[in-house]
């Protein structure tokens, strides 16, 4: 059983910390990523900053990996119930309705013909993803069109920094 460790950490350096050491390897095939934090996110949040990173990376390896052309689109966000959204894009292959249920399974993979030998265990990845954001009480969804991409939305309601001061004074 995965364990989290709750520490403050800041989404803004993360996402920049992601986009640097992932920026080659989606230069070497030509595609290009483009990251984009919204003001609305806080400096500051609370939560098991390695397995948000886990998510993070997961999500952003496979988008590159399925792309041949085009970008990887990575945002984060606070959305309306004050959860931080993470929000990958790509413009690659896309997954086929019928294909999209089982993507979170262990062992799967997308459209065989669209499989190539370094693409080997794409699913293990997105069952990680899974597992990690429901252990944080967080939503993954999945939006796909074959042949024009898919777009992953993780929300997770992570407490802000500011929330935790201000719970300590009033109580």
């Amino acid at each position: 059983q995965l364990k989290l460790k709750e520490a403050e950490f800041d989404p803004t350096q993360m996402l920049e910390d992601m986009q640097l050491s992932m920026q080659a390897v989606a230069t070497n095939k030509g595609i290009e990523l483009k990251t984009e934090c919204d003001p609305s996110v806080p400096r500051s949040l609370q939560g098991d900053e390695d397995r948000i990173n886990q998510i993070l990376y997961n999500l952003v390896n496979n988008a590159i990996k399925f792309t041949d052309e085009g970008e990887v689109y990575v945002q984060m966000s606070m959305d309306e119930y004050d959860r931080w959204v993470i929000k990958v894009t790509d413009t690659g292959i896309g997954i086929a309705a019928e294909e999209q249920q089982r993507l979170f399974e262990a062992f799967w993979q997308a459209d065989g013909s669209a499989t190539r030998q370094n693409n080997a265990g794409v699913g293990l990845g997105l069952s990680i993803v899974r597992q990690l954001t429901e252990m944080m009480d967080g939503t993954v969804k999945m939006e796909s069109r074959v042949g024009e991409g898919t777009t992953f939305i993780v929300a997770l309601p992570l407490k802000q920094i500011g929330e935790l001061e201000g719970e300590r004074v009033n109580g």
